[in-house]
């Protein structure tokens, strides 16, 4: 076990004003440029802390939430995300476009200069 001046206190769960959840789908808005998309047919979501959010309980930032029987939108100062209601998350039922861009963001675009996860740490500890 670590010493306890090692281990962080850790805010993971975001606050409920920031989620929005349609059917097996929960999108918490955390800044107005970054979402957290989740996808669960048994609505069973996961607030652990990752590596990349430790503290998802941050301001609620505006952000307008539109609905119709087909479609959410969440729409932010930085994009607009369109999800079509009891879908998975795929590139026909999903879209997130970036205000002022021309660029729409689908599920499974490739993109050359995304980062994508740890590769190695310094403890050995996969991911």
């Amino acid at each position: 076990m670590l010493p306890d001046h090692f281990v962080p206190e850790l805010a993971p769960k975001a606050n409920e004003d920031a989620v929005i959840v349609a059917d097996q789908v929960r999108f918490t808005v955390l800044t107005e440029r970054l979402i957290r998309l989740e996808y669960d047919p048994s609505r069973v979501f996961n607030d652990r802390a990752t590596q990349n959010m430790w503290y998802r309980d941050q301001p609620v930032p505006d952000f307008t939430v539109d609905q119709d029987d087909d479609w959410l939108t969440i729409e932010t100062e930085a994009f607009v995300l369109q999800y079509k209601k009891g879908e998975a998350l795929t590139r026909s039922s999903l879209s997130i476009t970036v205000k002022g861009t021309e660029y729409t963001w689908k599920p499974y675009d490739i993109d050359s200069e995304n980062l994508k996860e740890t590769m190695r740490t310094l403890d050995g500890i996969n991911g």
